[in-house]
């Protein structure tokens, strides 16, 4: 990435009155989840995607 230096950021501590705040007003809660798969959905946008000819004109930079 070419950024710019002047728009780079440090984060280098939370302050106190923040993590005071988060501990407050923020519930953490456990869930379970499950990953279902679609093979054939999976299979086929695969295909899709080898199949797909990248053009010049469908590239962001040049």
């Amino acid at each position: 990435m070419n950024l710019h230096p002047k728009y780079e950021l440090v984060v280098v501590g939370v302050p106190t009155v923040v993590k005071e705040w988060a501990n407050k007003k923020i519930t953490f809660k456990k869930s379970k989840s499950r990953y279902v798969t679609n093979e054939e959905a999976y299979k086929l946008g695969n295909q899709h995607g080898i199949e797909y000819k990248v053009k010049r004109t469908d590239l962001l930079e040049s």
